[in-house]
């Protein structure tokens, strides 16, 4: 018959952590990873700059970054809006937001003009044209729509800090309206190439295909439309200039996930498109997928910016190959794990080896343990892993509960708090009856060397151990355990072996 032991010093620490845990939180949430999501990439005279959106929790901010004459990226503003493009004209940059136009300083990205929109549809690419500051995009009739008003009002209202520099009604015009089952505009992009301007159009067909349009803007509108690429999903493209002429880069999702080559680009040659050229140097890496990508023309090269999940790459194309992606942007975490994927890999095929090993080691050592002169059946490793599953459900769903009472994220504070109630409920419970939920529902117990329930230090000291290697690294710590109690004979971790405690099979009376 077990006895049971005082569990107040246990009760008092639980209290405290608990309160600890609750008031110490920050209320605004923080992402386990930092995420970028909409690049948009813009050369001015002198610089190249990308933007875009930052998203790390319920944080969500527009970053803005310089390319400086070495090739190194520096974050020089953090902006708030929700943009959906952004272009460069003498000194300024126009951030197209969801209701109106927001003129920035190119050097303090400050805001020095505004302009409101009023259109039902969203701008997916811009341009400034014979002092005109002219908009693109898809509407919700499907129709392919362009709006246009003068900078005439630019210079006096930047200088005046007036919150309007646009006085004069946006002009719309529309390029494309379908008809009655006609295909439907998706997608928009404009390029300004030597004396030329080329408007790019997604064109959904339905359950055909999408078709990307390309056609030259003229005074007259557009002239005679090219399809230069299909697919039977969605499909992605950039565009940008290269020696004067316009150029597409474009990729077939989700379809290229599956592909080795994931780009292919075509350029302008002659008044005609040649058939695409297949890009050999980008490709997936095993742990990542390209969801979008911007092009824009810089310094006689082009360069190709890639967003990952939680990084943005770019590859730049000299006329003749396209360089190896790097990375500019990535989450710090994120980033370790790519580097080190061979090392992760290997380390889990390792332990997976001497998992096995070690299970089959274990079947030669004795299953039997004598404890205060009773003799006990040691609790297997099938049902202790098992027991654990269990109890790692109910601590989880209650981390879950507390976490959004207290409008938790964070992975690190998340991890903490996951190590500080294992610990407090593994030590309460067992320190009471020498049993967890898990444990009961597997019939295994926890007996201290004289025979008895834990003692609360006995407890403490036994869950301790795995607490703090949860923190650190919880698969390495899991795989650890195991690897201890698998070739011990008496079947203990590391908590075992300082607490003197075993996890035998329960004795019913």
């Amino acid at each position: 018959m077990l006895k049971r032991r005082g569990t107040t010093r246990i009760a008092v620490m639980a209290v405290a952590a608990g309160v600890f845990f609750a008031v110490a939180t920050p209320g605004r949430a923080q992402g386990p990873f930092e995420r970028f999501r909409r690049p948009v990439a813009v050369a001015s005279d002198d610089a190249l700059h990308l933007f875009v959106q930052r998203l790390k929790g319920e944080e969500q901010t527009v970053a803005a970054w310089r390319r400086d004459e070495h090739g190194s990226w520096s974050r020089v503003a953090e902006l708030r809006g929700d943009y959906s493009t952004i272009i460069w004209h003498d000194g300024y940059f126009y951030m197209f937001l969801k209701t109106s136009v927001v003129r920035l300083d190119d050097q303090s990205f400050r805001n020095v003009g505004h302009a409101e929109w009023w259109f039902n549809w969203r701008p997916q690419a811009a341009m400034v044209l014979d002092g005109a500051l002219m908009a693109f995009g898809a509407g919700p009739d499907g129709g392919l729509h362009l709006a246009s008003a003068p900078l005439a009002m630019a210079d006096e209202a930047g200088a005046s800090r007036s919150s309007h520099f646009l006085d004069a009604d946006w002009q719309r015009l529309p390029l494309y309206q379908p008809g009655p089952g006609a295909p439907r505009c998706i997608d928009v992009r404009t390029l300004l190439a030597a004396e030329s301007r080329w408007v790019f159009w997604v064109l959904d067909r339905h359950q055909e295909s999408k078709a990307l349009n390309v056609a030259e803007l003229t005074a007259d509108g557009l002239g005679e439309p090219d399809t230069i690429a299909t697919a039977r999903d969605a499909l992605d493209f950039a565009v940008a200039e290269h020696d004067g002429r316009p150029m597409v880069v474009f990729a077939s999702l989700p379809a290229r996930l599956r592909e080795k080559n994931l780009l292919a680009y075509r350029v302008r040659k002659n008044e005609k498109w040649p058939p695409f050229h297949t890009i050999e140097s980008i490709t997936n890496e095993p742990v990542e997928q390209t969801f979008e990508m911007v092009a824009v023309t810089w310094e006689d090269s082009v360069h190709l910016f890639l967003g990952t999940e939680h990084r943005i790459l770019v590859s730049q194309f000299d006329g003749a190959d396209w360089s190896v992606p790097r990375s500019v942007l990535a989450d710090p975490v994120w980033q370790w794990m790519v580097d080190h994927l061979i090392w992760l890999v290997a380390v889990a095929v390792i332990s997976v080896i001497g998992l096995i090993v070690s299970l089959v080691r274990n079947r030669s050592l004795p299953r039997r343990v004598e404890i205060a002169g009773l003799e006990y059946t040691l609790a297997s490793w099938p049902r202790r892993v098992a027991a654990y599953l269990i109890d790692l459900v109910l601590i989880v769903l209650v981390l879950a509960a507390l976490a959004t009472y207290a409008g938790i994220s964070s992975w690190v504070e998340l991890l903490i708090g996951f190590s500080v109630l294992e610990l407090l409920y593994f030590s309460i419970f067992e320190a009471r009856t020498g049993h967890t939920f898990g444990k009961r529902a597997m019939g295994v117990i926890v007996v201290s060397r004289n025979g008895g329930y834990p003692s609360a230090s006995e407890a403490l000291l036994r869950n301790a151990i795995r607490a703090a290697a949860d923190t650190l690294a919880i698969p390495l710590s899991w795989l650890g355990g195991s690897f201890v109690l698998l070739n011990t004979r008496g079947s203990q971790r590391l908590g075992d072996m300082l607490a003197g405690t075993y996890v035998v099979r329960e004795q019913k009376e």
